[in-house]
């Protein structure tokens, strides 16, 4: 999960302390699976750093040289 994370936080420089974990993984056939979890961090805003979390989905499928993301999906969950 650690190219993930690298991925989060690359590519969204307002979040830090990011926490991913994976709590499904469904194996659909011999070259697609689909792996599904939660989120947390904090996010940076004008206001001070917000505590924020969600749920993320990849649908992974082998295509010759190795796994590739086929779809990725990721939201944010209402503030408790």
């Amino acid at each position: 999960m650690m190219t993930l994370q690298k991925d989060f936080e690359g590519g969204l420089k307002v979040f830090s302390n990011i926490r991913i974990t994976d709590t499904q993984i469904r194996v659909v056939n011999d070259n697609v699976f689909e792996v599904a979890g939660a989120w947390k961090g904090t996010l940076a805003t004008a206001n001070g750093p917000v505590e924020t979390s969600g749920f993320w989905i990849d649908v992974m499928r082998c295509d010759g040289d190795g796994w590739k993301a086929r779809f990725s999906s990721y939201n944010t969950a209402a503030a408790q």
